[in-house]
């Protein structure tokens, strides 16, 4: 039973990679690198990038990276969701990226109007304002 959960996670992350593609167009790039790896980002440049990992059936995390903000996530569908979100978020611009010495935090705006918060420790020695990204787009007046 548990290998019917494990495929209907990897149609479900597949099948968000080609709905990005075919609602934006040339303002997103998405790159799979391999089988289970993703690549989203802005056409222009400006916006922030996405890119999950999902290492298949029989694993229990996804890896997402937000910028250069590292998230690890169950394998489930409520992460599933939570990357949805995700993602419409980075492509429709909001995400606010914030750096500390050691430190990083991201604020992304939920559908629901709520804004999810994830915070992380990681190597950055800068100390950056915070930064919201805007929308993807393809560069082009």
């Amino acid at each position: 039973m548990g290998d019917v959960t494990e495929d209907l996670i990897t149609t479900r992350l597949e099948t968000l990679a080609r709905n990005v593609e075919a609602s934006y167009g040339e303002a997103v790039v998405v790159q799979r690198p391999d089988i289970w790896e993703v690549a989203l980002s802005d056409a222009a440049g400006a916006g922030i990038s996405v890119e999950w990992c999902d290492n298949g059936p029989g694993t229990h995390l996804l890896y997402v990276d937000v910028g250069r903000h590292s998230v690890t996530l169950h394998r489930d569908d409520d992460s599933v969701d939570y990357l949805e979100q995700i993602v419409r978020a980075a492509v429709t611009g909001g995400i606010t990226e914030s750096r500390r010495p050691g430190r990083s935090r991201l604020e992304i705006p939920l559908a629901d109007g709520m804004t999810a918060t994830e915070s992380g420790y990681g190597v950055s020695f800068a100390r950056d304002q915070p930064h919201t990204y805007p929308a993807y787009s393809t560069g082009r007046a």
